[in-house]
């Protein structure tokens, strides 16, 4: 269900030093490599109620509220420290937990235990404050009663203090805080029986790029569908090509979602005899993650020279590179491009600008942001294939050159598991070739009724993997939007603005001391865009989809 929005203040700084409060800072910090969205909301009541504790320990003896109990005060202190440790714990495990809930039921069970544990801190917190403005509002009427208040407008929870709630509110909230303890201690102890890895979020990050097979520019034209008139003007705009208004270096980036066949795309321009022609140096880098100036330099020099080049200093290389490029018009294909630092970029292309007019670089990329960074002309999106393409592509995966008059059993199902491909190339080629000379009618039913990571002997991996490092790379605080996203069932039509509210009522959204919620809210959605999470809608531009498979 949809929970009431939780009151939102700034941390209450007033009732604690700096000091007392930066090694709880430090926790958030270190948690941050991981996706530490499911720990958010214990994370926030760990932060906020030892500011309360502190509080609670220095009420003054002429003050007008009692003293709260030693027990009450002590009891919280030693459940919030005994959280912080364990929080350590979990989040040093979070990242492999949520790598492996995909196969793995206990996990995901583990992870859903978490996730329960979290609810219940926000429970916390949502009483905490709206508790606070209560016993607030009561005390302004109070003093409109006697004559004694002045109105004024409260901007900060400086001017709300904890300690106008009485002890027995404060039993309430301990006595919650201490079960959740237990519940999180007995979470704790389980990742031990699960072997969960202790493994901060970027290094899994970097193993999981390490996995992936680098890309070339051999491919099977023959084996291709669906891409004849994006190949076509492409190669009509490389042909046509005399430079930019930056110079005499295009370039071009082909983005979209994993799996939609952006690679295959620059792997068919790239082996195009009319530009083979067109442009006598031509050079293929996989460049994934591994963004360094130096080595990718050192790689372009080899793809285009097709000699090894053994050069450190990149002064050096960059004199090596000019003299390889200089005067000739040369097409370059940067694949899999990740980096967001409009510096690095810059340094990169410094040199090849030594190229003749109508000189090429494509780009291909998931990240609208990392394509406006290079781009000299406009972006080309790559959208889905039609589902007959899709069915085309399954059918030759799954039979190769057979007619599929042949199998007339089998070709309602297929279509039906084509269609739920919804035009992802990679899906389709994937099922296709689970399936191959596979003639059991009821082994392509549960192909068809199975989701697509619970089928099959691990061929099916490759898909959510490649979809999943998508994820991987959005910033922490952006992630929890996404995940809100899964709440609307498949093919949902949404709009911008009612997703950005509802993303305000659940308090999810992380904003700067000077940034208003709403305008947070529309940053991450449009990143989410960018990042081809959402997709426009193809009949209603007002309107945004999820692919089924990122859904």
């Amino acid at each position: 269900g949809i929970k009431c929005p939780p009151l939102s203040f700034p941390s209450h700084s007033f009732l604690v030093s700096h000091h007392a409060i930066e090694p709880l800072r430090g926790l958030r910090e270190r948690g941050a490599m991981a996706d530490d969205s499911i720990l958010s909301p214990i994370l926030r009541m760990v932060d906020k109620l030892p500011l309360w504790v502190q509080a609670a320990r220095r009420v003054l003896p002429s003050s007008p509220q009692p003293a709260l109990p030693p027990s009450v005060v002590n009891g919280v202190q030693g459940d919030l420290e005994a959280l912080q440790r364990m929080l350590r714990r979990i989040q040093a495990v979070l990242t492999d937990a949520e790598r492996r809930e995909i196969r793995e039921e206990s996990v995901k069970l583990w992870l859903s235990e978490l996730k329960d544990v979290a609810y219940d801190a926000d429970d916390v917190l949502d009483e905490y404050e709206y508790e606070l403005l209560r016993a607030q509002v009561e005390e302004d009427q109070a003093r409109d009663r006697k004559g004694t208040h002045t109105p004024r407008k409260r901007k900060h929870q400086e001017d709300l203090s904890p300690l106008t709630l009485d002890a027995s509110f404060w039993g309430t909230i301990a006595g919650m805080v201490g079960k959740i303890r237990c519940r999180f201690e007995e979470i704790s102890e389980q990742r031990n029986a699960l072997r969960l890895k202790q493994e901060d979020g970027e290094r899994r990050c970097q193993e999981t790029l390490m996995d992936r097979p680098p890309t070339s520019y051999i491919v099977d034209a023959s084996t291709i569908y669906g891409r004849q008139d994006d190949l076509q003007e492409v190669v009509d705009q490389l042909l046509s090509s005399d430079g930019s208004k930056k110079g005499n270096l295009l370039v071009l980036p082909i983005v979209g979602m994993g799996g939609i066949g952006k690679t295959t795309l620059a792997q068919l321009v790239y082996n195009e005899p009319k530009v083979c022609s067109r442009f006598p140096v031509r050079g293929w880098v996989c460049v994934s993650e591994d963004f360094e100036v130096d080595k990718l330099t050192r790689r372009i020099i080899e793809t285009l020279s097709k000699k090894a080049c053994f050069l450190q200093e990149l002064s050096v290389l960059q004199e090596e590179l000019i003299s390889w490029v200089q005067g000739k018009r040369f097409l370059l294909i940067l694949d899999d491009l990740w980096n967001e630092k409009p510096r690095l970029w810059e340094s990169l292309q410094m040199p090849l600008r030594s190229g003749a007019e109508g000189s090429v670089i494509i780009v291909t990329t998931r990240n609208e942001g990392v394509a406006r960074i290079m781009q000299t002309t406009p972006l080309r999106r790559l959208g889905c294939l039609s589902d007959d393409d899709c069915w085309t592509i399954f059918w030759q995966n799954a039979f190769h050159s057979e007619d599929s008059s042949e199998h007339q059993d089998l070709q309602g199902i297929g279509r039906k598991i084509a269609d739920k491909c919804k035009g992802l190339p990679l899906a389709a080629r994937v099922l296709g070739s689970l399936l191959q000379d596979v003639y059991d009618v009821e082994k392509w039913e549960d192909v068809l009724q199975n989701d697509l990571w619970d089928i099959g002997d691990g061929r099916g991996d490759e898909i959510i993997p490649a979809l999943r490092l998508s994820y991987l790379h959005l910033p922490s605080h952006i992630r929890q939007c996404f995940v809100y996203s899964a709440a609307f069932p498949k093919d949902f039509r949404f709009r911008r603005d009612k997703l950005v509210m509802l993303w305000m009522a659940q308090g999810i959204l992380q904003r700067g001391r000077t940034e208003e919620a709403e305008d947070t809210g529309i940053r991450c959605f449009d990143e989410l865009v960018k990042r081809s999470f959402f997709q426009y809608d193809p009949e209603n531009s007002n309107f945004f989809v999820m692919h089924d498979l990122i859904h």
